[in-house]
């Protein structure tokens, strides 16, 4: 293999002047899960703390008081050559031992590819911090990019010498993504939006907080989703590249395929997946999201009430209006299986959709607006209960 050519001295000086510096805080923060964000400080792709630029050797590092983003291209990032992190003190040596937990979501190192890969697990095994997928060169260009980096880019190495594994392009799939992105952003104004990758096994696609401003936690998944119960699934996942030669159950195994592969496989049932849900009293992500937690409680009781938005679309098949307390799951009668689930579930949905399988990327979207059309009193009277 070809050793890529040295990057090119960084011009710290043009780096900090950008004058786009929030817009690409902003595409690197969405690229993570909110599993994986600091314990510490809101979910809001604005820099908390102000943006900080430390000069670190064959990478370029840029992040807020929150978290640190490690750019780079192959093999520098992957070989991990730099000793920096953001510590309590701001940027300082990193520690020979550090806690492996806060290390790992204060810190993501994001390899910048001509074509997005998307790695094996043997490739995150030896570097954890390593981003699940690569991001394309060609979205940092144009106004949101700025001269250095252009240039710095410019002497990237062929990533593609690293694919010797079960690596595939993920090309397809967050062209996808961002268009569903751009399409429904107008619904949601001022929502956070963080890629899923591989967290859970039966999807991939969006989440998409409530604006902090309403001091909520409700949250919309908006992606592809599949059936991971499918014996058929378990048999052609169980010999795909990612596990072949080893005995996986069908969880390791799904969690094991890149997602682009799976989102090929027929037997898998793809198709599309929208969530609408809360988490009920006392079940939180962070223990400082507790007055969120307790509000949404009270939103949940209005939306599912006698008078609440939930509560009249249940009524249009037939639901009376205690039809929260009776444990019954609603299929409402729209293309695709879309269900009400009643707060006496204890479950955290209001609203699971799946669209029928087979449509293609046109027939899909619209199929998301259908339902987002559908949940739009319920997002007005979310925005609205922090207004009263």
């Amino acid at each position: 293999m070809v050793e890529p050519p040295p990057p090119p001295e960084i011009d710290w000086e043009l780096v900090a002047a950008t004058k786009n510096p929030l817009e690409l805080f902003e595409l690197l923060w969405q690229e993570i899960d909110f599993d994986d964000h600091p314990l510490n400080g809101n979910h809001l792709p604005i820099p908390v703390g102000g943006l900080s630029y430390p000069e670190i050797e064959t990478v370029i590092s840029y992040g807020d008081s929150r978290v640190i983003f490690t750019l780079g291209h192959y093999p520098e990032i992957l070989q991990e050559k730099y000793d920096k992190w953001y510590g309590e003190e701001g940027w300082e040596d990193k520690p020979e031992n550090v806690s492996e937990g806060e290390d790992l979501r204060q810190h993501h190192m994001m390899l910048v590819s001509r074509h997005p890969l998307e790695f094996s697990p043997s490739a995150l095994a030896k570097n954890p911090k390593l981003h699940k997928w690569s991001i394309p060169a060609f979205w940092f260009k144009g106004e949101l990019w700025f001269w250095p980096l252009n240039k710095f880019f410019q002497k990237m190495g062929d990533v593609d010498d690293f694919s010797a594994e079960s690596i595939a392009g993920t090309v397809e799939m967050r062209y996808q993504l961002a268009l569903w992105k751009e399409r429904f952003s107008p619904y949601l104004p001022n929502w956070s939006w963080h890629l899923e990758i591989d967290n859970k096994i039966d999807r991939t696609g969006w989440y998409i907080r409530a604006p902090p401003e309403s001091k909520s936690l409700f949250t919309i998944f908006l992606g592809y989703g599949w059936n991971p119960e499918k014996t058929a699934a378990a048999a052609t996942l169980s010999t795909s590249s990612a596990v072949k030669g080893s005995a996986k159950t069908l969880e390791q195994a799904i969690r094991e395929t890149p997602r682009c592969a799976i989102l090929k496989e027929k037997n898998l049932d793809i198709h599309g997946f929208l969530i609408f849900e809360r988490a009920p009293l006392g079940e939180l992500d962070r223990p400082d999201e507790a007055q969120e937690n307790e509000l949404d409680v009270v939103r949940t009781e209005l939306m599912c009430g006698p008078r609440g938005s939930l509560t009249a679309l249940a009524r249009t098949e037939g639901a009376e209006d205690d039809w929260a307390q009776k444990g019954e799951k609603i299929q409402l009668s729209l293309p695709g299986q879309i269900e009400l689930w009643p707060p006496s579930l204890k479950q955290w949905p209001l609203l699971m959709a799946r669209s029928d399988v087979g449509l293609d990327s046109a027939e899909l979207s619209d199929w998301m607006e259908l339902v987002i059309d559908e949940l739009g009193p319920t997002l007005e009277s979310l925005k609205n209960a922090h207004e009263n």
